[in-house]
C-alpha cells in the first residue's frame, strides 16, 4: 500500500495547489482560485464565510487518515475499533452533500482502484506449500473489492470479474485506459442484472474490444453479453478467454421483475464462489433459503449485497465458509440508499450465522485459504 500513500498524498497536494489529478490523468479542470488554499501569504487561513471549502478540506483530511489506517488494519472478520472508525470516516465523506465533496471522493476512489490494479498486475496467487490441517488440502482464493458491487476473484489459474462498474451517475470513477488494463488481466466477466450500476456498458465495450467473454442474464439487451439462465439449476460449462473451462450455475433470481443471476462459479481448483447481485424479490426468498435442496454444492465464498432481502436467512441458506459484503457507498444512489460500512457492520453484529463475515472498502483485498478434506 506504500505506493498508494505516495500517490494519494501527491494527488491531494495537487488538489490544494492546482487542478485535480486522477492517477496519471485529469478530471474536472477547476481553476486554482476555486479550490481551498491552506496558506495565504505564508499564514494559515481560516474558512470563515466559505462553508463548501471548509467541508471540502475536512473531508479530504478524513479520507487521507482513513486510508492510512486501512493500510495498517486490513480486512478482517474481527475488525479493530480503529478499522471501524476509518470505515466510518469514509462513510461520513461519502454522505456529505457539500458542493465540492465529489472531487475528493473521485480522487480517493481512483487512487484505491489504481492501487488494486497495480497489485493485480504485479502479483499472483499461490496456494500455501504447507497446511496446518493434516487431512486437508488448502487452495488460495483472493477477493478484491472494487467499486460498488464489483469484485475480482482470482485463484492460481483464473481471474474473474463480477459486476464491474466504474461509473456513478455521470461521473467516471476510473478512466478507460485503466479499465482496459484491468480487463486484460481477466479471463471472463459476469453480470448479475442489467441495472447500470452492475452492467456498465463502458466496461462491456472494452471487454468486447479485448475479446474478454461476458456472461449475464438474458434481458440485458446487449448483443455481446451471452445470456445465461439455469432455470433447472443444472451446471453449464463456460469457456474463458484463455480457453479454460469453468463450471457455472446462473441461479434464476430477480431484482423485482428484472432477471438477477446469482452466479455460482466453481473454479478449476474446485472451490466455489457465489455472487448474489441485487437479488430482491419476496417470492424468491423461500426457495433461496432452501437452496441446498436444489444445488448440492459447498460454497466457499459468498459475495452478497449488504441490503439483500432476508440477509441473515440468505447467508444461512448458502452456508459459505466466508461472507464478503458489497454495494456499500454507491455514489450514484441517493443518500438514504447509500448504505454505509458502519451499517453493514451493525447488521453483522446483530446476526448469528457463526460465519466469518468481512466488510471491505474500495480497492481492498483479502486472500482466503480454503480447506477441503482429502
Amino acid at each position: 500500500m506504500k505506493s498508494f500513500r505516495i500517490f494519494f498524498a501527491s494527488a491531494i497536494m495537487l488538489v490544494l495547489s492546482c487542478s485535480i489529478c486522477l492517477a496519471q490523468g485529469y478530471i474536472g479542470g477547476q481553476h486554482i482560485d476555486s479550490l481551498p488554499k491552506i496558506k495565504e501569504n505564508g499564514v494559515i487561513r481560516e474558512y470563515w464565510g466559505n462553508t463548501d471549502k471548509y467541508l471540502f478540506q475536512q473531508n479530504g483530511n478524513l479520507l487521507i487518515l482513513a486510508g492510512k489506517v486501512l493500510d495498517q488494519e486490513g480486512p478482517s472478520a474481527k475488525p479493530s475499533d480503529a478499522r471501524q472508525l476509518a470505515l466510518s470516516a469514509i462513510d461520513a465523506a461519502a454522505h456529505d452533500t457539500a458542493r465540492l465533496i465529489s472531487t475528493f471522493l473521485q480522487v480517493y476512489v481512483n487512487g484505491r482502484l489504481s492501487d488494486a490494479l497495480k497489485h493485480l498486475a504485479e502479483t499472483q496467487v499461490h496456494h500455501p506449500d504447507q497446511s496446518p490441517h493434516q487431512h486437508a488440502k488448502p487452495e488460495a482464493v483472493e477477493v478484491i473489492k472494487l467499486y460498488n458491487d464489483g469484485f475480482i476473484v482470482r485463484s492460481e489459474s483464473v481471474t474473474l470479474g463480477f459486476d464491474l462498474c466504474f461509473t456513478a451517475g455521470e461521473q467516471k470513477m476510473l478512466q478507460d485506459n485503466y479499465i482496459e488494463k484491468l480487463l486484460k488481466l481477466c479471463d471472463a466477466l459476469f453480470i448479475s442484472h442489467k441495472d447500470p450500476d452492475h452492467c456498465d456498458r463502458r466496461v462491456i465495450e472494452i471487454a468486447k474490444r479485448l475479446g474478454v467473454p461476458v456472461f449475464g442474464p438474458q434481458d440485458t439487451g446487449i448483443d455481446y453479453v451471452k445470456g445465461c439462465r439455469s432455470d433447472d439449476f443444472n451446471e453449464m460449462e463456460l469457456t474463458l478467454k484463455s480457453e479454460k473451462k469453468i463450471e457455472a450455475i446462473a441461479i434464476p433470481g430477480h431484482q423485482d421483475e428484472l432477471q438477477n443471476n446469482i452466479w455460482m462459479i466453481t473454479l478449476p481448483e474446485k472451490r466455489t464462489v457465489v455472487h448474489f447481485g441485487d437479488q430482491w424479490k419476496k417470492e424468491d426468498v423461500q426457495w433461496l433459503k432452501e437452496i441446498k435442496q436444489k444445488v448440492n454444492k459447498t460454497v466457499d465464498v459468498l459475495l452478497i449485497d449488504c441490503w439483500a432481502m432476508n440477509l441473515e436467512a440468505m447467508i444461512k441458506g448458502f452456508a459459505p465458509a466466508y461472507v464478503i459484503f458489497g454495494h456499500e457507498n454507491e455514489l450514484g444512489h441517493t443518500i438514504d440508499h447509500r448504505e454505509a460500512y458502519w451499517l453493514t457492520q451493525y447488521k453483522i453484529d446483530k446476526m448469528s450465522t457463526g460465519i466469518p463475515s468481512i466488510v471491505m472498502a474500495w480497492g481492498e483485498r483479502v486472500e482466503l485459504y480454503l480447506y477441503r478434506s482429502n
